[in-house]
């Protein structure tokens, strides 16, 4: 599980008004289904308020926990994307996004098919 926003609204743009962010509430906590996955437009307010957030989850300094405080002042927005999601913090998950990408990419399609190929004949 990752971060998981709280939200009560979407706008007629396709965002969504977050109230609150939780970081890895886990299964049966989690808010909603919609999480945070890393890209972020932020103000440059986010500093000062990481500065002031007391190490959270793994005794490190989570970025969640700074959203959550901008979400709270009602300063945050949400905007659901539609696509597959890697976790490139995972080792499967970053070998599996770099595969796909370089499955899609026309200079190394080819020759990554070709290679998937000769690699599935030794298996």
């Amino acid at each position: 599980m990752y971060g998981v926003i709280h939200t009560r609204e979407k706008t007629k743009d396709g965002l969504f008004v977050i109230d609150d962010v939780e970081e890895k509430p886990g299964p049966k906590r989690a808010a909603s289904r919609l999480g945070v996955i890393g890209r972020y437009v932020l103000p440059r307010k986010i500093f000062s308020i990481l500065e002031k957030i007391p190490p959270g989850f793994g005794k490190e300094i989570q970025i969640t926990d700074a959203l959550a405080v901008l979400a709270k002042e009602g300063n945050l927005l949400g905007y659901k994307i539609n696509g597959k999601r890697y976790d490139v913090g995972d080792k499967i998950g970053y070998v599996t996004a770099n595969i796909d990408f370089a499955l899609n990419r026309v200079d190394l399609g080819s020759a990554t098919k070709q290679h998937i190929k000769d690699l599935a004949k030794t298996l």
